[in-house]
């Protein structure tokens, strides 16, 4: 998988749906972001249940879970309404939400955030 995910696709922007009943959970998606797809910001998906609320994650959701074991890692969460745009560097630079601590200082000065 890391020679056909990360060596040969060399994917920046990864869009994970997690779960946790028919595709991964929080810590399997992590592993999979860290060590398997590697990419350069992730777009969290498909997570099943209300995970925020005014563009804020609510505490002791999968998406929160995701989140404490990503703190260094951009993380987007898709809000309704919303079109993301990034460029392809995986660097957001229209309509993206990024909850507090995910990574928002590790990523290019070309990056917006819009909350």
């Amino acid at each position: 998988m890391l020679n056909v995910v990360h060596r040969f696709y060399a994917v920046n922007l990864a869009v994970i749906n997690m779960d946790g009943a028919f595709v991964m959970g929080p810590e399997e998606a992590e592993f999979a972001v860290r060590s398997l797809i590697q990419p350069q910001a992730v777009i969290v998906s498909h997570v099943s249940e209300a995970a925020t609320v005014n563009s804020a994650v609510e505490p002791g959701t999968r998406t929160a879970r995701f989140l404490e074991l990503l703190p260094d890692f951009p993380v987007f969460l898709p809000i309704s309404g919303r079109t993301m745009e990034f460029n392809g560097d995986a660097n957001c630079v229209a309509g993206c939400a990024m909850p507090p601590g995910s990574g928002r200082a590790t990523r290019s000065t070309t990056m917006k955030s819009v909350q």
